[in-house]
């Protein structure tokens, strides 16, 4: 891996100095942070930060690699991937590729050798901000994105990352099990699926601009709204359809698809 200098802008005017790793390129988002010791395979798989950029505070990343298992979407969702240590020498028996490839291979830029602490403490104290991951030659076209780039507050950013059309879970039957679920796909991730399906429970997984007819041919014994990105005040259509379900079927969600209701 060519090692090469690279800088996070912050829409506060600071400029972190680092080295690249993953996609050559300029990238904005915002800027969020993530406290988990491990499961960096899950975040950057998962279509919740979309448009986000993810800051990791547990400081050695990549020890493990990548595996075509632990995966919550069949792409990855962020902007951008921020680092204290990257570990290249991946040692683990799953392990089929580094994190830098698989950044690279999805167009991802990250960002390594930079005090993630303080960034931390500033996201913490300050709120998440816009940020953008930059070469050190492109600050100044860096700093122009900055003031174009929209807030996260009034972006319907579901469409982007959820189905088209609607599937069945693992080709499971309807008809057996403990209840069917119509899953509405805000961004849903695998292991929610995966979940439903240890249970027993069958999951038709439906795009978010369904209708309240399409939703009653699989007459599910409930509905559960998906985790996604963005702000869910922005969401147009489907809070609608889900309330004429009030006191008919049975709904629950998870992270923004809980915000909706």
């Amino acid at each position: 891996m060519e090692l090469r200098n690279a800088a996070i802008v912050l829409e506060d005017g600071t400029v972190i100095e680092g080295k690249s790793f993953g996609a050559k390129k300029i990238s904005g988002g915002e800027l969020v942070f993530h406290t988990g010791m491990s499961g960096y395979q899950e975040i950057l798989s998962d279509p919740s930060y979309s448009g986000q950029i993810v800051v990791m505070t547990y400081p050695h990343i990549g020890n493990y690699g990548i595996n075509a298992e632990d995966r919550e979407s069949s792409t990855l969702h962020l902007s951008g991937f921020v680092v204290g240590q990257y570990q290249p020498l991946h040692r683990h028996w799953r392990s089929e590729e580094s994190l830098h490839d698989h950044l690279h291979r999805f167009d991802v830029p990250g960002i390594f050798d930079v005090d993630t602490r303080m960034l931390t403490r500033k996201i913490r104290n300050q709120g998440s901000m816009k940020a953008v991951i930059t070469s050190l030659e492109d600050l100044d076209q860096a700093k122009e994105m900055l003031l174009e780039m929209p807030p996260m507050e009034g972006q319907n950013l579901i469409a982007k990352v959820s189905t088209s059309k609607s599937y069945v879970w693992k080709s499971q039957d309807m008809s057996t099990g403990k209840g069917s679920l119509v899953v509405i796909d805000c961004g849903v991730k695998y292991n929610i699926l995966r979940c439903f399906e240890e249970l027993g429970i069958s999951c038709v997984v439906l795009p978010p601009d369904s209708t309240r007819e399409e939703i009653l041919e699989y007459k599910p014994s409930g509905i559960f709204l998906s985790n996604g990105p963005g702000d869910p005040a922005a969401i147009e259509g489907l809070p609608a359809v889900v309330e004429s379900f009030f006191g008919e079927l049975p709904i629950f969600g998870i992270c923004l698809g809980h915000q909706m209701l």
